[in-house]
């Protein structure tokens, strides 16, 4: 039983290297951080109620062109902005977790040239059976505009 832990511990660790590695090609494709400057052009930003109105309009457009909305802490499955924000903030904690789910960070990735909400990620701080066989430790999207 052990052995098997190790070795699932081990493939979800292989599985989000490739999933960081997918990330960050994305980021360069895009030509959201540019290597030759060694210079950032991201913010990563917990939300706030501040950002109410670009994470519902990043909701819109993922629905809208019915991509998955992966590493967002179930923004497109939640009816208002703050049922997802208390949601978000219980998960924030072992304490308030909610059931079923794991501790787990999410940011947002902020253009710091036009201040516009590129995309998400949720880091988690740990794993329950389904994300150890199938999700990982992080999940993220990167909207198409």
């Amino acid at each position: 039983m052990v052995e098997r832990k190790i070795r699932n511990s081990a493939k979800a660790l292989i599985i989000n290297l490739l999933c960081l590695n997918n990330c960050l090609i994305l980021l360069i494709k895009y030509n959201l951080y540019d290597w030759s400057k060694k210079m950032n052009r991201l913010k990563l930003v917990l939300p706030t109620p501040e950002f109410k109105e670009k994470l519902m309009d990043y909701k819109r457009e993922f629905i809208e062109n019915g991509d998955s909305m992966d590493g967002t802490a179930g923004l497109r499955n939640t009816e208002t902005f703050e049922k997802w924000y208390c949601a978000f903030s219980d998960n924030l904690k072992e304490e308030t977790v909610r059931e079923g789910l794991v501790t787990s960070t999410t940011y947002m990735a902020i253009s710091i040239k036009h201040g516009s909400l590129v995309g998400m990620i949720d880091i988690r701080h740990c794993l329950n059976n389904y994300l150890l066989n199938f999700g990982g430790h992080i999940g993220y999207s990167i909207r198409k505009s």
